[in-house]
């Protein structure tokens, strides 16, 4: 839908739409997508937007056919009118059957961060409020999706008026698994102590090598 999306002001913008991937509907418009090697890879996304009623959302889309999909989103849960709820889910379907893997959590806030893995046919996905700290929600597994396309989308079931999700990038993070473990270091000295005679007023000093 032409009219329902946009660059500006350094994001992608998309205009939520009463529209959904779910079942039988299928008809969500602007689906941002990109083909992807095969293999495995990690990606990231800050999607931000007022969500406050069902299903208002947006995230990432990994995307075989409007049958069979994965995403990772921040959605709204609440009926229209009354106090906002929202979520980070992840949620998928096969041959337009949904799977029942329901990984989610309760969030506050407009922005989030959205990182997802895919390591064989296990993706999982990470979120963060401030692009620093992530939480990693359970794995899914969905063995149609490799070689699928890849990116984000915005669509609001249920919603009856129109939000705006923007994205700031949709970036590659690498095609391995990121190493979020510091390293340690120790260090022994050989000799362990000062050894010999040292000269007078140098007493605990090396007068020897040391490794």
């Amino acid at each position: 839908d032409l009219n329902r999306f946009r660059v500006e002001g350094g994001q992608l913008k998309i205009d939520t739409t009463p529209t959904n991937l779910f079942d039988m509907t299928n008809n969500a418009p602007n689906l941002m997508l990109q083909s992807f090697p095969e293999g495995d890879w990690v990606v990231e996304t800050k999607v931000s937007g007022p969500v406050c009623e069902k299903w208002q959302q947006g995230g990432i889309l990994v995307y075989d056919s409007d049958a069979t999909f994965l995403k990772l989103d921040f959605v709204g849960t609440n009926d229209p009118g009354q106090p906002c709820s929202r979520k980070i889910e992840m949620r998928h379907e096969i041959g337009d059957i949904f799977q029942p893997a329901f990984p989610e959590v309760t969030v506050t806030g407009d922005t989030w961060w959205l990182r997802l893995e895919k390591s064989g046919s296990t993706f999982t996905g990470s979120y963060s409020s401030d692009g620093e700290t992530f939480e990693a929600l359970d794995p899914i597994v969905n063995e149609e999706l490799e070689g699928a396309s890849v990116g984000v989308y915005a669509f609001g079931q249920e919603q009856t008026t129109s939000v705006t999700m923007a994205f700031d990038y949709f970036h590659v993070l690498s095609q391995e698994p990121p190493d979020e473990t510091p390293p340690t270091v120790t260090a022994t000295l050989d000799p362990p102590e000062p050894n010999g005679d040292p000269a007078p007023g140098y007493e605990g000093t090396y007068n020897t090598p040391v490794t």
